[in-house]
């Protein structure tokens, strides 16, 4: 099944209540569909199809990692097995990995899966490069600057001047705090390094608008104590080198900014960052929905009806 939202009021001023001011709708796809599934990634390929790579389940009496690549055709609303399971060309299985699409490929950079490095599982560190012509292909960092340690629950974005920009997550019970840059072209990884830095943390956001790559929320589950959430908003400055903090943690935040959360999504449009779900603090699943305009506040959005 695959959710579509049909709308029911429409202000041409206010595109963003077009969007949200709906019922969800659910049709029944025919063919094959990819196996339930979380922790996975999706993004647009170059032909506006929708790729989905990796996961998990948590079915008993074991979880299940997958490899398995999938498209969706938005025009026939039908999926295609690219690549099956357990395919010998594949990267290893995973899931909280990242992926980013960038002119006629998709990356794929670490997530935690079955890693010859460690015994059993663990965070990885490899990138895999895959297009419709030459299938999988395992990216080898050039130059003298190391990978980024393996993680999990990192965020990933690409910047104006063709880098992937790759934050934070977890390795194993250490929390990461540190931003790297990996360059299309030359196939180098350079970490990016400012004297102030936010708190360690996965499940976060990170998106860029203009040359700020900006980051917001997610957890932290440091070793022996209880999981600490956040709501800060921060950007690093791609020309400056360096970290702001716009908006500090906020146990009790007023109406102007989002509780503390991990696990949302995030999109820009037309330079406002928008924000929506996740897991609260306290509050278990959320369905709101913020927006983010650079150098102004955050609104909260408030549709006739949310999904549930």
């Amino acid at each position: 099944y695959l959710r579509f939202s049909t709308c029911v009021e429409a202000n041409p001023f206010h595109w963003f209540f077009f969007l949200f001011s709906c019922f969800p709708l659910q049709i029944k796809l025919l063919g094959q569909v990819p196996p339930a599934r979380g922790y996975h990634s999706g993004v647009l390929g170059s032909q506006g199809q929708w790729l989905i790579f990796g996961g998990k389940t948590e079915q008993l009496p074991s979880n299940t990692f997958y490899n398995d690549l999938w498209s969706f055709d938005f025009a026939s609303l039908t999926w295609q097995l690219l690549v099956p399971d357990d395919s010998a060309s594949s990267p290893r299985k995973r899931y909280w990995h990242s992926a980013v699409s960038y002119q006629n490929s998709i990356y794929v950079f670490g997530g935690y899966g079955i890693d010859p490095k460690y015994p059993g599982i663990g965070p990885m560190n490899d990138l895999w490069m895959w297009n419709s012509t030459d299938g999988w292909i395992e990216l080898f960092a050039n130059g003298t600057d190391l990978s980024p340690p393996p993680r999990q629950g990192h965020s990933a974005a690409i910047d104006n001047n063709g880098n992937m920009l790759i934050f934070g997550g977890q390795q194993l019970l250490n929390g990461l705090n540190d931003l790297w840059s990996y360059n299309f072209a030359s196939g180098v990884w350079t970490q990016l390094k400012s004297t102030i830095l936010p708190p360690p943390r996965s499940g976060q956001s990170g998106t860029v608008i203009g040359t700020k790559f900006w980051l917001f929320a997610g957890s932290l589950v440091p070793q022996g104590s209880p999981e600490v959430y956040h709501n800060d908003l921060w950007y690093y400055d791609l020309s400056a080198n360096m970290w702001t903090q716009v908006q500090p943690d906020s146990s009790a935040p007023a109406q102007n900014q989002p509780w503390k959360r991990k696990a949302q999504s995030a999109v820009v449009i037309y330079s406002s960052l928008y924000i929506f779900g996740g897991y609260g603090l306290f509050q278990g699943l959320k369905n709101d929905l913020w927006v983010y305009i650079t150098a102004v506040s955050y609104t909260h959005l408030r549709a006739h009806e949310t999904p549930e």
